[in-house]
């Protein structure tokens, strides 16, 4: 018995919820496609997702090829050279895990 609980305590829960729902074991978690309209939401300045410059932006921009985590790591630096075109500024505050939009998690 003793074991069991020892196991559980600690043990990294396997019922525990991503914020995320998607992409969970990523450095930059969320779904794929929300980066990419998070991205464009942004480059384009409409937070209006149904918007025509929105709509032109996620069929013209893609990612390189490659699974989701490389995908969401590229469009989460893609945001960041839009907020932060210096260098110094995009190293020091892009580079934080927090730095997810609210559009990716919803």
């Amino acid at each position: 018995m003793k074991l069991i609980l020892t196991i559980l305590l600690f043990t990294p829960s396997a019922f525990a919820q991503c914020k995320w729902k998607e992409n969970c074991h990523c450095p930059v978690p969320g779904s794929t496609q929300k980066w990419h309209l998070a991205y464009c939401s942004y480059k384009t300045n409409n937070e209006k997702l149904e918007s025509e410059d929105v709509k032109k932006c996620m069929s013209s921009s893609f990612a390189p090829s490659g699974d989701n985590c490389k995908q969401n790591q590229y469009w989460k630096d893609e945001m960041c050279k839009v907020f932060h075109p210096s260098d110094n500024a995009r190293e020091e505050r892009c580079k934080k895990k927090f730095f997810i939009p609210k559009i990716v998690g919803t």
